[in-house]
Order: structure tokens, then C-alpha cells, then sequence
């Protein structure tokens, strides 16, 4: 079962699935699975993949035949702050995880919403995937 409505936006789009897996951050045979009917992809990854694309989440996973929980289909309507490079945020990430740091925001590149540590330095990104399920305070 082919997912035709990954293929066709991508085509449409004029990307090819070396482009579209760079663009989101996944191997592009992985990426192949998923359009390709063979993986059902992790949840973070079909919205990484329906932000990339402006398709709706929740058909995505109808045309995988996936029950998925009435909620799940306002994840793709929920906007991601704007945030201000320079300005620190708590950002508290669910997941497997679950890490809870203070971040100044540096940049986007691409999906990615790049973070570093104002004191240890470290840098992280996160997907607007990603910030949707984590929750986001500014801090002053």
C-alpha cells in the first residue's frame, strides 16, 4: 500500500526523497518505508514529515488505516511560538527524555529550532514536531 499522498506533495513540491528526508532529518530508506506503505513511522515522524509537506497529520495516519486518538488531529493546528534569538526559554521536552533546561534560542535552520546552554554551552535542536508536545515558557 503506497501512501500516495506523502509521494504526490512531495512531488508536487518538486522534491525528491533524498531532499525530503534531509529536510526532516531521517534516512531516506527509512523515509521510503514509510511512503512506501512497509513502516507506519513513529509519531514524530509523521508530523515531522506532514509539517515539511502542510499535510494534515491525522490523514496521514487514516491513509495508514492507524487509529489515532480525536486530539492528535489539532497537533498540526497548534503554532509554534516565534521565538527571538538571544532570548532564553524553559523548554521542558516530553518524551523519552523528558529533559527540563533553560536554552537561549540562536536560530532555524530548516525545521530545526536551534538551542545552547547559556552556561555549559551545549547545543540542541527540536522540530516544531517536537515543540509541539513540549511545553515552552519565555523567561525574562
Amino acid at each position: 500500500m503506497t501512501l500516495e499522498v506523502i509521494q504526490q506533495k512531495r512531488r508536487e513540491m518538486g522534491l525528491t526523497l533524498t531532499q525530503l528526508a534531509e529536510k526532516i532529518g531521517a534516512s531516506t530508506s527509512y523515509l521510503g518505508y514509510i511512503e512506501h506503505g512497509d513502516k507506519l513511522g513513529s509519531d514524530a515522524m509523521i508530523k515531522d514529515i506532514a509539517l515539511a509537506l502542510g499535510l494534515d497529520y491525522a490523514d496521514i495516519r487514516r491513509a495508514q488505516g492507524v487509529n489515532h486518538h480525536p486530539d492528535e488531529e489539532l497537533i498540526p493546528k497548534i503554532k509554534i511560538c516565534t521565538f527571538v534569538p538571544g532570548k532564553t526559554y524553559k523548554i521542558r521536552a516530553l518524551g523519552r527524555f523528558g529533559t527540563r533546561e533553560k536554552l537561549r534560542y540562536l536560530r532555524k535552520e530548516g525545521i530545526h529550532h536551534v538551542f545552547q546552554h547559556p552556561v555549559a554551552g551545549w547545543r540542541t535542536s527540536y522540530t516544531d514536531a517536537q515543540l509541539v508536545t513540549a511545553q515552552v515558557k519565555a523567561c525574562s
